[in-house]
């Protein structure tokens, strides 16, 4: 398997493993408002590792740790220091897409970056 390859694997589990996070977390959260933002989110993400499955051919299962892991965080330290977590990771992931030569990249970059300002909209 080349680099490119690899780096597509990783981000499909990436986009599935928040697909499946944000849904969760929606149905946590008491704001409607909210939840209609992190649903939408989720199946913006979902539709990215979907877009990466046809380029990588495999089929990723989601790695339910991470929305245990999230979901206690939220329980833990508030929704505010979530979605401060939530911001840098969706920065990071614009970030990785941007430096990739794919037709597909630029256009999930530039939605992981406008996700990353949803969820920071969300604190103000």
């Amino acid at each position: 398997m080349d680099k490119l390859n690899k780096k597509l694997l990783k981000l499909q589990q990436m986009e599935l493993d928040a697909a499946v996070l944000y849904r969760e977390l929606s149905d946590k959260l008491e704001s409607e408002r909210e939840r209609a933002v992190f649903d939408a989110l989720a199946a913006e993400e979902g539709h990215h590792a979907s877009v990466l499955r046809h380029s990588t051919q495999l089929i990723k299962r989601p790695r339910h740790h991470l929305k245990r892991f999230a979901i206690l965080y939220l329980q833990l330290f508030g929704r505010k220091a979530l979605y401060k977590m939530i911001v840098k990771v969706e920065k990071m992931g614009a970030n990785k897409y941007s430096a990739l030569s794919l037709p597909e990249a630029r256009q999930i970059a530039d939605d992981e970056a406008r996700h990353a300002r949803i969820v920071l909209d969300l604190l103000n």
